[in-house]
């Protein structure tokens, strides 16, 4: 399944009407994201913090979408830098190429994840 997490409302409605040739579930924020992301397989999504690190936690290859100048931009070049998902491109039109990387590299994706991961951070840092 792909779970796909729009960053607003415009998008919506363009995204819940394509056809889509693999199940997929259009979301905007919601509470539920640990629900939808352990259902995914892969999350197109814009970089957003809080998306990026639970999509990394999850261990779910992303697709990123745009993103704002800036932090966004900078969690994008994370995501790409890292190996956690690909950025597509203003247009997207990568986007079947993208894609089929993720899928083709999708067991890499998900150990560069669980790489970045540091559970007890917190009790480290503390």
């Amino acid at each position: 399944m792909i779970i796909i997490a729009y960053g607003g409302k415009n998008w919506a409605r363009d995204l819940k009407l394509a056809h889509w040739p693999w199940p997929t579930h259009v979301s905007g924020w919601t509470d539920d994201m640990p629900c939808f992301l352990n259902a995914a397989d892969i999350v197109i999504t814009k970089p957003g913090g809080s998306t990026v690190m639970e999509c990394m936690g999850s261990r779910k290859p992303m697709l990123l979408l745009g993103g704002l100048p800036g932090q966004e931009e900078g969690n994008a070049d994370f995501v790409e830098k890292y190996g956690l998902g690909i950025a597509l491109n203003k247009k997207c039109s990568n986007f079947d190429e993208a894609l089929g990387l993720d899928l083709a590299h999708y067991e890499k994706f998900q150990k560069n994840c669980l790489k970045q991961q540091t559970p007890h951070a917190a009790t480290e840092i503390a």
